[in-house]
């Protein structure tokens, strides 16, 4: 396992094994089948647990998927939403579980946080 360091301008981790953040649209993708195809997974879209399981799921039901792949989209998940505030430990919505408040988290925590991450990919 390999730490990657965070350059001064760069606050927040762009990758999770092969998932990218894509600031701009405030979601994760990751491209496939040789890098001809693109997968992309909304963040604004993961604003409750049963939509969050939901897309994790419904990658994991991918061909193309591997158990790493899977870690790291929940670790990405995690680290944008920091999902252990975001829900309770039962999986229960907060209060504010809704798009608007989601989009609000992940572009806070790109510009905020200061977050490191493990790259498990090598």
């Amino acid at each position: 396992m390999k730490k990657i360091a965070l350059s001064p301008k760069e606050e927040t981790p762009k990758r999770w094994g092969r998932w990218i953040l894509d600031e701009e649209n405030l979601s994760l993708f990751t491209y496939y089948d040789n890098d001809k195809k693109r997968y992309c997974l909304p963040l604004v879209l993961c604003n409750n647990p049963k939509a969050t399981l939901g897309w994790i799921t419904s990658i994991h039901e991918k061909e193309w998927t591997t158990n790493l792949d899977i870690g790291d989209v929940v670790e990405a998940l995690n680290d944008l939403l920091n999902l252990r505030s975001y829900f309770d430990r039962n999986g229960n919505e907060h209060e504010n579980g809704n798009i608007i408040y989601t989009k609000d988290v992940v572009q806070k925590r790109i510009r905020l946080s200061k977050i490191k991450i493990i790259n498990k990919g090598g």
